[in-house]
């Protein structure tokens, strides 16, 4: 950590799944009001935003292209020319990382246009174009005429906390060939959870900071544990703190969620235009009028975060005149849709008029109900798991948590709970992650969410070992496939704790050893071929010269618990070699 303080600048990047954004500080200046947050996503659109759409269009060749809203717009602009079927266009993908269990270097993804693409590489293309486009920000914010390096900064990406090991060291891998930082000076990279980077943010605010609340008084002054329930484009992610008497924050339980978010509202809406309109009508415009369909996505995805209900019983979506032509010559007039519609719904519910799609706010209300009942049943499921004696809070941060709909299930479900908002959400994890660089020690207590082992061979004992187990090297018998427990599920681990263990070789002649790296949700695991045991696709080689003692060398490995991410050390103690890794190096075969 001591290269940290040598940074001028901290940068956070908040690589969301349907959004992402940046943010920058100076590294020594702390508070909430030293944070500038980029708000120029969108201008080459008319737009001026904080965040921009988590898409990327590739040259033929597979080269970048444009990031963001302008490869939204330059995407669909070819597509309603048909000339897309040479653009590689991607979205959502994520999900990717939260989705695929054998993750690896060498995982691919499949395009809109049938073209693949290895994922590490748009990852990586993706991380070098917000930082570049930081650099610059940075660069032109600077009211002393300095000019920064990247060299200068201390990078900072945000990672679902709920995400496999795989997954963050997948991002960190990306972030390094994207030029971010480099495996040579790895401390340059902080990967930050996103929950618990926005409680960082969320604890800093004074209660007039929160939708719907008032008052100076700081939201630090009442709180003892409290949870954050980040609900972002397309994942729910949840962790739980207690702060103790020195300030200092503890975890108290690993993190949880899932693949909940504001895209399954989005789906939800579909539905009903499908419902409204038939299936076959609006394949048909998707394809053919891509940029007016995604108008009508767009500006639902505004009325869905809108504060209703102030002066309006609905909200209305615009409907763009090629819709209103080709569903009034393929489907009917707006009278017949009207008509059609009282098969499904109340009287004033869902209205088609002069180009416009009214909803009631109760059927908006509908579409929130399947994702927030989940939501709401994580967030029951965890605290029946925990002491809820002290939790008083719940704060909502990303961007979906802005949703009325979403707020209002929450603080329902949870009377005897305060449920705050801040007015910035969807800023909540941006800000708060320059905030974790720059105090990385305020958290001093992780849970652990698996139990962590390590494939080694025993001496076969008759008694408990099974013989399909047994194999003879150089006259001894062991038993193989050992998992041999680092740390366990729901353990307490202080921050850069490290825990030693000491392996000796089972060849005499033997100058390399290589460790493997396994996780399981069952504490009383025997075997790395155990059902629902996972290699965490990690292994690294030690090299051990020294043979002149033979079985009598010792190996020890140093694992440094409690981080946002796990290290390892292991080294051979006669000759002082070492090998150094993450826990979750991605690699694609152990052998």
């Amino acid at each position: 950590m001591d290269k940290q303080k040598n940074r001028l600048i901290t940068v956070a990047i908040d690589f969301g799944t349907t959004y992402s954004g940046f943010g920058f500080a100076e590294a020594n200046v702390l508070g909430e009001s030293s944070i500038q947050v980029f708000r120029g996503w969108g201008r080459g659109q008319g737009f001026s935003f904080y965040k921009t759409p988590t898409c990327v269009l590739l040259n033929p060749d597979g080269s970048f292209c444009k990031f963001g809203h302008a490869a939204v717009e330059t995407y669909t602009k070819a597509l309603a020319k048909g000339n897309n079927k040479d653009f590689i266009y991607f979205e959502r993908f994520k999900l990717i990382l939260y989705n695929t269990k054998n993750l690896s270097k060498d995982t691919n993804l499949m395009a809109a246009n049938g073209a693949v693409v290895k994922a590490l590489d748009l990852f990586s293309v993706c991380l070098a174009y917000i930082g570049d486009k930081a650099m610059e920000c940075v660069n032109a914010s600077d009211q002393r005429g300095r000019t920064y390096k990247s060299s200068d900064v201390q990078w900072v990406v945000t990672v679902p906390a709920i995400w496999e090991p795989t997954a963050k060291e997948f991002m960190r891998e990306a972030a390094y060939k994207a030029g971010l930082a480099s495996p040579a000076d790895p401390d340059q990279l902080l990967i930050a959870l996103e929950p618990e980077a926005a409680s960082f943010y969320c604890r800093t605010l004074q209660m007039k900071d929160f939708l719907g609340e008032s008052g100076d008084q700081l939201v630090n002054e009442d709180l003892a544990s409290y949870i954050v329930i980040d609900n972002g484009g397309g994942t729910l992610d949840i962790t739980v703190h207690e702060i103790q008497e020195d300030g200092t924050i503890h975890e108290i339980h690993c993190p949880s969620g899932g693949h909940l978010g504001g895209m399954h509202v989005d789906r939800e809406f579909q539905r009903m235009l499908i419902m409204v309109f038939g299936e076959d009508f609006i394949n048909k415009f998707r394809r053919e009028f891509p940029n007016d369909w995604q108008k009508i996505m767009n500006d639902f995805e505004i009325q869905k975060r809108a504060e209703q209900g102030v002066d309006s019983d609905e909200v209305s979506i615009v409907l763009p005149f090629n819709f209103v032509n080709a569903y009034s010559r393929d489907v009917g007039s707006d009278e017949n849709i009207n008509e059609r519609l009282k098969e499904y719904f109340k009287s004033n519910e869902v209205d088609v008029r002069n180009g416009y799609l009214s909803l009631s706010l109760d059927v908006l209300a509908r579409f929130f109900e399947p994702v927030a009942e989940k939501t709401v049943e994580v967030i029951k499921s965890l605290l029946r798991k925990i002491s809820q004696d002290n939790i008083n809070t719940l704060f909502l941060v990303g961007g979906f948590s802005q949703a009325l709909a979403m707020r209002k299930a929450i603080t329902q479900a949870f009377p005897d709970k305060r449920v705050l908002t801040p007015r910035d959400a969807e800023l909540a994890i941006i800000k708060g992650a320059v905030m974790f660089a720059q105090t990385p020690n305020l958290l001093t207590t992780r849970v652990m969410a698996k139990t962590y082992g390590i494939d080694i061979n025993e001496i076969f004992d008759g008694s408990k070992h099974p013989e399909e187990k047994k194999s003879e090297i150089c006259g001894v018998n062991y038993c193989e496939d050992i998992f041999d427990v680092l740390v366990k599920e729901d353990e307490k681990i202080k921050v850069g704790e490290k825990r030693s263990f000491f392996f000796s070789p089972v060849h005499p002649e033997q100058t390399t050893a290589t460790l493997r790296f396994f996780s399981t949700n069952n504490k009383n695991t025997q075997f790395v071929t155990d059902p629902g045991v996972f290699a965490e696709n990690v292994g690294f080689q030690i090299t051990t010269p020294d043979t002149t003692k033979g079985l009598r060398r010792n190996i020890e490995l140093s694992v440094y618990f409690g981080g946002t991410e796990i290290k390892v050390t292991a080294t051979d103690v006669n000759s002082g070699t070492f090998a150094k890794a993450a826990l979750r190096l991605v690699t694609k075969n152990l052998s």
